[in-house]
């Protein structure tokens, strides 16, 4: 077919050369066959290399094919191995769960055994029913451990709210006044006992039921007794009248301050002069500030109301620290002072371990919940009959521990040293 087309071609070419007269016919024949054959060279060429690229293709899609076969075995294969693990671990998880159930039943049986045992050891109920009145100045943290430890004494001994006892809480809300009424108050409902929970309770009692020398009064929370006037001497008291000696570790709680500050010049205290327990405190604060080579800067307040004014006014006189005792007007005011604390980046110090957790930086004080646990010890000894409040000395609560703020420390830019934060009973952040 080729060749059919090529002859006309051929036969141009001839006439086209003998009509120029340049070349002779056998000439153009000749040159004429050459191109031919050139012609079917270049075709049989192209028709070879078209052959090789469909042989390329084929191997191609050869290789293709196999690779496209390798993997999708291999995919195979990891689908295997993750249904294989998810099955594992939909196993294990079962597993877990089924421990976890077990764990929670376990710790349930636990605390029902535990509290069995609890309730085995509490001693029986007493025979008869008892009224006690609980008063107190205000509401803060650590007298709420007291009154608690005071009535889970009560409990354990056989004495339970609610069964064969009733106890009247009277909270005088910052009025010393009002506790006057309060006392009153039990006076006219018989009680058995009352519990004056801080320094102007157990004078509003003492006040009201000196005439009548009754109904007993276990007091708790109360700094000095001696200096509030409702007894002489540890063993020299009223015979209606005992308790427990709360006096805070002034000294050592102001050594701490300088643990943490040892370049501090000036400590601005904040207390009410109608408080005796304050009196006391801030006299020993006096004493030990002189001894530090340390200015104590003091500010009087009435109410807690006017804690943040007196913080400010120390503030801006240029404190290195805030320190509170165990006054508490400021300490049911503690967050405006917390407030003028951060707001100033003046380290705040207490002397109520409770106050660490409201925002001081330390606080290095009494256990208040074993404080209220004693008087209520005191309370039982009294109620039974075993003793008269007037055979009971007065002890002095001893028991203390430090606690520390991480996140105060941080938000009035101070630095607690290790010697500090180890030896701390609790630790807030």
């Amino acid at each position: 077919m080729k060749r059919i087309f090529l002859l006309p071609l051929l036969m141009v070419l001839l006439f086209l050369a003998a009509a120029c007269g340049g070349t002779t016919v056998e000439q153009a024949k000749e040159k004429a066959q050459d191109a031919a054959a050139t012609a079917q060279d270049a075709a049989a060429g192209a028709a070879e290399q078209a052959k090789e690229a469909v042989a390329t293709a084929q191997d191609a899609a050869a290789d293709a094919a196999e690779e496209a076969k390798e993997k999708l075995g291999e995919a195979q294969e990891q689908a295997k191995e993750a249904a294989a693990d998810a099955k594992d671990k939909v196993e294990e998880a079962a597993a877990d769960v089924k421990e976890a159930v077990e764990d929670a039943v376990a710790t349930e049986e636990a605390m029902d055994a535990e509290m069995a045992e609890e309730e085995a050891a509490m001693a029986p109920l007493v025979e008869g029913d008892y009224l006690v009145g609980i008063m107190r100045l205000v509401s803060h943290p650590a007298l709420d451990a007291e009154r608690e430890g005071a009535i889970q004494a009560l409990a354990e001994n056989g004495f339970v709210d609610g069964e064969n006892l009733s106890i009247d809480y009277q909270n005088a809300e910052g009025d010393i006044a009002t506790l006057t009424t309060i006392a009153q108050k039990f006076v006219d409902e018989d009680v058995d006992l009352i519990i004056a929970i801080t320094t102007p309770a157990v004078q509003a009692a003492y006040n009201v039921t000196k005439d009548l020398e009754g109904p007993p009064i276990v007091f708790t929370a109360v700094t000095d007794p001696y200096l509030a006037g409702v007894a002489t001497a540890p063993d020299d008291h009223p015979a209606w009248v005992t308790g427990i000696q709360g006096m805070p570790p002034v000294e050592d709680a102001m050594a701490v301050i300088q643990e943490v500050l040892p370049d501090v010049q000036s400590i601005g205290m904040i207390w009410n002069t109608a408080e005796k327990n304050s009196e006391v405190a801030t006299s020993i604060a006096r004493d030990t500030a002189a001894k530090m080579g340390i200015e104590l800067v003091e500010a009087n307040i009435a109410d807690s109301s006017e804690v943040q004014t007196a913080a400010e006014s120390l503030a801006a006189q240029g404190v290195d620290a805030f320190f509170v005792s165990t006054d508490s007007t400021v300490v049911s005011g503690f967050e405006a002072l917390v407030k003028v604390a951060e707001e100033n980046d003046i380290p705040l110090f207490a002397n109520d371990p409770a106050s660490s957790e409201r925002g001081a930086v330390a606080a290095l004080g009494l256990d208040y919940f074993q404080d209220g646990l004693d008087a209520g010890t005191i309370a039982v000894t009294i109620l039974k009959g075993e003793a008269a409040a007037g055979d009971i000395t007065i002890e002095r609560q001893r028991a203390g521990l430090l606690a520390v703020n991480l996140k105060s420390v941080v938000s009035q830019a101070v630095e607690l040293p290790d010697s500090v934060v180890n030896r701390a009973a609790q630790v807030f952040d």
